[in-house]
This record gives structure tokens, C-alpha cells and sequence, in this order.
């Protein structure tokens, strides 16, 4: 009895078993790793932003992560200041605010950006730059989007009653008449 008492293992904190490396009556050294726990008190998850969208993600009011068709409210935990080499993302490490999701879950995250954006169906190329086109005095205007790349949607710094031009805007040249016709 002694000898089986002194093989209990109890966690320090509050977790959950993911993996048991050592099988039940082997013998292993001090030291050696016999299970993966995770910690239920502080469950995180493991996001891989864009370094040209942490400031928007920072600046933001709400950041929603979305599993399995459920969303659960989350903030900034904290954003590790270094750039993956490999894939160019840079890790954001989010808490749960309320309720959480079931650890290992994959998802996706939104936020609402103080700052408009345009859609990436907005977006064309001229000239080697990514821009959208507006409409300024009965012409198409190229306006440049500096920051942009193509499949995410881009920040834009125009006044919000800017009229852009949502329909035929790839065949359309910087100049060009253009007329409003209603849907």
C-alpha cells in the first residue's frame, strides 16, 4: 500500500488529460513526462494574424471566435512580437470571455474594425497597385489603396459618402465616364 501510494500523481491545478505518454506500471526515470494536461483555467486560443491586421485587431471593439457555428466573446490576451518566417503570420493569443469553446477546437476569428474597409471584390489592379475605383464628377477615379493585397479586404481612408463603383470595375480606366444607374 505505501509503495502504490507513493505512484499517485495529482495535478497542481485544475485540467483535463489530452495524452498519456507512460503506460500504467512502467517504470520511468525522475523527471520523465507522463501526461499532457491542459490547464480549464486559463484556456487560450492560438490565433495566426496578419501583421498588417494586429493594429486593426488591437484598435477593435469586439473580437468574436467562431466553432462549429457557435460564437464566444474573446479578448487580446496577449501578441507575441515576432514574425513566423515560414507562413508571415505573427501568433495573438486570445482569452475567453464568458463560456469557451471544447479545447482543440478549430475556428475562425472577427472583429469589427474601427476603420472601413473594402470588401475584396472592390479591389482591381492599375499599374502594379491595388486600388478601387470611385466615382468623382461623372468619372471613374483610380484611388490607390496603399496596404492592400489581394483576397483580404483593405483599409481605406476615404469620407464615408464616398460613391465606389461595385459593378464592371475591371474593365473600367482611371478617367473614364461613367453614369449611375439604379438597380
Amino acid at each position: 500500500k505505501r509503495n502504490v501510494a507513493k505512484c499517485s500523481i495529482t495535478a497542481p491545478f485544475k485540467s483535463v488529460i489530452r495524452e498519456r505518454i507512460a503506460q500504467v506500471g512502467e517504470i520511468t526515470a525522475p523527471g520523465a513526462p507522463l501526461l499532457h494536461l491542459s490547464d480549464l483555467s486559463t484556456v487560450e486560443i492560438d490565433a495566426k494574424v496578419q501583421p498588417r491586421h494586429i493594429d486593426s485587431l488591437t484598435l477593435s471593439r469586439s473580437i468574436v471566435f467562431t466553432s462549429d457555428g457557435t460564437e464566444f466573446p474573446v479578448r487580446i490576451k496577449r501578441i507575441v512580437p515576432v514574425v513566423n518566417e515560414e507562413n508571415r503570420n505573427q501568433t495573438v493569443r486570445l482569452e475567453f470571455i464568458k463560456n469557451h469553446a471544447a479545447i482543440g477546437s478549430a475556428g475562425t476569428i472577427k472583429w469589427a474594425a474601427d476603420k472601413p474597409h473594402a470588401p475584396t471584390d472592390l479591389l482591381v489592379q492599375r499599374n502594379s497597385q491595388l486600388g478601387v475605383f470611385i466615382l468623382n464628377d461623372n468619372q471613374a477615379k483610380f484611388f490607390v489603396v496603399p496596404g492592400a493585397s489581394e483576397g483580404s479586404p483593405a483599409m481605406i481612408n476615404l469620407p464615408l459618402d464616398t460613391l465606389m463603383i461595385y459593378q464592371g470595375q475591371h474593365r473600367l480606366q482611371d478617367g473614364q465616364a461613367v453614369s449611375i444607374v439604379s438597380d
